[in-house]
């Protein structure tokens, strides 16, 4: 499993003692890539994202995409994180040109931290409210509020889903594998129910929440029109959600 490569690197599956669950194994590090590296401030995150890109050798286009997923990522598994917890990432391109990244991290997991506003049954259900748009754990609003919108993991979600590629989260008991959609034109789901998802519950929990995703390196598709595309899929999700909760509170 290609996407689980750059948590493979990590050792977080040889912690778990879980590799053979989730299909990783050794690899043999060709290509470019950056090593496991702690990110504890912004000044850590832009490091990391500014030794990353050049690697790519690609368009300054493409670049911003990579950019933007890197800090959405590791941001994102920063703020489940808590108080106190470090993310740490690795990041690799591979010769046929897909950015393997993993981010993991040993703080409170999704399931408390989804909890803090939501109700999550258990960390199945957790995972799969982290990664619906408009979903935040620092507010039962959608669209969460002006530090955290909800869009982290649905926007990760989204470019995997359009380059063609994997994604898998894990925090707790539970480990989702997002498998890539091969029709000409990829659809963006914003319920997870509505993708190709494997789902696999963990006998022994990780504590913390960890990542990992594959993208395609391409020029074909514009940033912008990239962009625009996801958020118009994340606005109309959290439109319907505010009617659905106005209509149930006043009908």
């Amino acid at each position: 499993m290609t996407e689980a490569r750059a948590l493979n690197e990590m050792g977080f599956f040889r912690a778990l003692e879980k590799s053979g669950s989730v299909g990783s194994q050794e690899f043999d590090p060709t290509g470019s890539y950056i090593p496991l590296k702690a990110i504890t401030d912004n000044k850590n995150l832009t490091e990391f994202v500014t030794d990353f890109v050049p690697l790519l050798h690609t368009s300054a286009e493409t670049a911003n995409t990579v950019k933007y997923v890197l800090f959405e990522l590791i941001r994102n598994v920063l703020e489940h994180s808590g108080i106190g917890f470090d993310a740490y990432a690795a990041a690799s391109v591979s010769n046929d040109g897909r950015i393997l990244i993993g981010v993991s991290d040993s703080g409170m997991g999704i399931t408390q931290s989804i909890r803090q506003s939501h109700r999550a049954v258990d960390d199945h259900a957790a995972v799969k409210l982290a990664m619906t748009p408009g979903i935040s754990g620092v507010t039962a609003k959608y669209g969460g509020d002006e530090t955290n919108g909800g869009a982290g993991l649905f926007f990760m979600k989204a470019l995997a889903t359009l380059a063609k590629q994997r994604m898998l989260v894990l925090s707790g008991h539970s480990l989702m594998q997002l498998e890539p959609q091969l029709d000409d034109e990829p659809q963006l789901h914003p319920d997870l129910s509505d993708d190709v998802v494997v789902w696999t519950s963990l006998d022994a929990p990780f504590f913390g929440t960890a990542v990992g995703v594959d993208l395609k390196v391409e020029d074909s598709v514009a940033f912008d029109t990239l962009m625009s595309e996801i958020r118009k899929v994340y606005d109309l999700n959290v439109r319907t959600q505010k009617r659905a909760r106005h209509k149930a509170r006043f009908s």
